[in-house]
């Protein structure tokens, strides 16, 4: 009896779902050329989740590669959840591509010209956040050869980046 207890404990710790959600993104801004190149990193499983909650996709991910209008969908709602503001005013990024990974994660690539500053910058990154209560994002930049990393929560869905000045 025992023995089936310890089966069927240790079963429904494996079919649970996980409680936590996060996103990650990788930002890097260049002085030189005045752009911002980021990478946004989601586990496939859950965008495919969410996706499937908004009736974007019904079938896997990579199903929808070759879909010009999933993939404008798909880049609309990270656009929608990752987004810069420069003294108030909203900059779209430009989606370069994206790309499924054998781990299991997805990456998408974008990027923004014409930045002349982070003087005055607000990022809001509260991507998934409307369908996983529990998503937790965060940001690492890349400025001047410094790394400074965000944590964005539902409770804390945009900030204002202080940069140090070197």
């Amino acid at each position: 009896m025992r023995f089936l207890i310890v089966i069927f404990l240790s079963f429904s710790s494996l079919v649970r779902a996980h409680d936590y959600y996060f996103a990650f993104a990788e930002v890097d801004y260049n002085d030189l050329t005045e752009e911002i190149h980021a990478t946004v990193i989601v586990s496939t499983h859950d965008l495919e989740k969410m996706l499937r909650s908004k009736g974007i996709i019904s079938k896997d991910l990579a199903s929808y590669s070759n879909n010009e209008e999933a993939i404008r969908s798909i880049q609309t709602e990270i656009q929608k959840g990752f987004s810069f503001r420069f003294s108030g005013e909203q900059r779209t990024m430009e989606f370069e591509g994206m790309e499924l990974l054998l781990t299991g994660n997805t990456q998408f690539y974008f990027s923004l010209k014409q930045v002349k500053s982070l003087e005055r910058v607000t990022v809001k990154f509260d991507f998934m956040m409307d369908v996983f209560k529990e998503q937790q994002n965060k940001m690492t930049l890349i400025y001047r050869n410094t790394k400074t990393t965000f944590v964005f929560l539902t409770s804390k869905k945009e900030q204002d980046l202080i940069l140090s000045k070197k």
